[in-house]
């Protein structure tokens, strides 16, 4: 069994990472997003929408209550990706009695999303996995941020033993723990059982009992190591009825507990959000209102990638905490690319409308402002038709000027044409001025 879970980890890791190399060619593969059980709900819930995204966690709320919790032993990747760093710490799974933050964290992330704020992003685990695999990216600032998360999520792991961070601060894994706990499975032991703990040895969840060889539904994650390390073939996975749903591990103080500093916490969050202006930003055309964007947006890098120009960029840490990591457009980076619609086509949670070319082409996301005083035909009287050229739209035009070039012809002086200018922002991509004469403003 673990060869086939192996085989099917290394092919969901391969479609991962491909969709994020080359998201547009591969855009059905954004299904590995849609299928999460944590943010696509919560994006939901925040922005007070439906997608068609939502179909596909109904579809691992189903599979998770027929098998318990696969997702995370099978296909997350991130959960690939610490096993493979488990392969070289190999350290037993330690902290043990901290596998309950992450329920409360889970309370915490639906508070806020009840109260109009997503913020499951910050510790999802497909965002995680997105970011990490960065390191393939042909973009500086996404394999920084690359090689943050793989630090962060190795030294975690070697401090915390096998799995720590599925253990303790997934909120995805107790999302789906939750459900699991449901779930039509049990863990059988035969006669010839030795009672040796090898299988609660081995157990990378620590979800197997070492005194009683009691398995707990909502942490295994069905990886059925256990089974292939027992010597005596004692163990069996039933699938064929329910099991017995354990007592949940929360006492009713903890609970309460947190639901008060769940309440706190994204009253606290709405208010920094309130007293936190929002900058302005350049979208990508499709874009939802930004109050439904920022809730929306999964922040998933598949946009960023996807763009041909590079124009788009995950929002700096410095921008309102509501925006971070959310894609805007750079006009001087590259602009957005007429012939182009890819962040609509590979956008998982609908915060970017799959528009048609038609469509993406007639709408309007900002306005190009020309600063006169830096203009090289205003303010030097020399020729450049830069911004001209670049624009498809011919929202650039030019008038002559009662001054006379070398060669004799007239000085031409570029002039913005708002009625047909959508915000594109090529025209300040190709300007020759440093830090351009020419920009788009949202």
């Amino acid at each position: 069994m673990s060869s086939l879970r192996i085989t099917v980890q290394v092919i969901v890791i391969l479609l991962f990472v491909l969709f994020l190399t080359w998201p547009e060619a591969l855009a059905p593969v954004n299904f590995l997003f849609k299928i999460n059980m944590l943010a696509i709900p919560v994006a939901a819930v925040s922005a007070l929408t439906l997608f068609t995204g939502l179909v596909f966690t109904l579809i691992t709320l189903i599979l998770t209550l027929r098998f318990g919790r696969f997702f995370c032993g099978w296909i997350c990747p991130l959960g690939s990706f610490i096993d493979a760093v488990d392969k070289v710490s190999a350290r037993k799974p330690k902290w043990i009695k901290a596998a309950g933050i992450k329920y409360y964290l889970l309370l915490i992330i639906i508070l806020a999303a009840t109260g109009g704020l997503s913020v499951a992003w910050v510790l999802d685990p497909m965002s995680w996995a997105a970011r990490t695999w960065g390191i393939f990216s042909r973009k500086s600032d996404s394999l920084n941020t690359a090689w943050f998360f793989m630090v962060f999520l190795i030294l975690f792991s070697i401090l915390g033993g096998r799995r720590a961070f599925c253990r303790m601060l997934c909120p995805l894994g107790a999302a789906l723990a939750v459900i699991a706990r449901f779930s039509r499975f049990s863990f059988k032991r035969s006669d010839t059982c030795s009672d040796c703990g090898t299988c609660a040895f081995d157990c990378r969840m620590a979800a197997i009992d070492p005194d009683n060889g009691e398995i707990s539904k909502s942490e295994c994650i069905q990886c059925q190591t256990c089974v292939d390390s027992c010597k005596m073939n004692a163990l069996e996975f039933d699938y064929s009825r329910f099991g017995k749903a354990p007592e949940f591990s929360l006492s009713r103080r903890s609970v309460l507990t947190t639901l008060g500093i769940g309440v706190v916490s994204a009253s606290s969050m709405r208010t920094l959000v309130t007293l936190t202006p929002e900058k302005r930003k350049l979208r990508p055309p499709g874009a939802k209102p930004e109050d439904v964007f920022n809730n929306l947006c999964i922040r998933c890098n598949s946009c960023v990638q996807a763009c041909p120009t590079g124009g788009l960029e995950a929002a700096a840490i410095d921008i309102s905490p509501v925006q971070m990591l959310t894609p805007v457009l750079s006009g001087r980076k590259g602009g957005c690319d007429y012939n182009c619609n890819a962040c609509g086509k590979v956008c998982p949670s609908g915060a970017i409308e799959h528009l048609s070319l038609h469509e993406k082409r007639r709408t309007v996301i900002g306005h190009a402002r020309l600063e006169r005083k830096r203009c090289i035909p205003y303010a030097k009287q020399e020729s450049c038709l830069a911004c001209y050229s670049a624009c498809p739209l011919d929202a650039v035009n030019l008038k002559e000027a009662p001054i006379k070039l070398r060669w004799g012809d007239r000085l031409l002086l570029p002039v913005v044409n708002d009625v047909r200018c959508t915000g594109c922002g090529l025209c300040e991509a190709v300007c020759p001025v440093e830090g351009s004469a020419i920009k788009v403003h949202p």
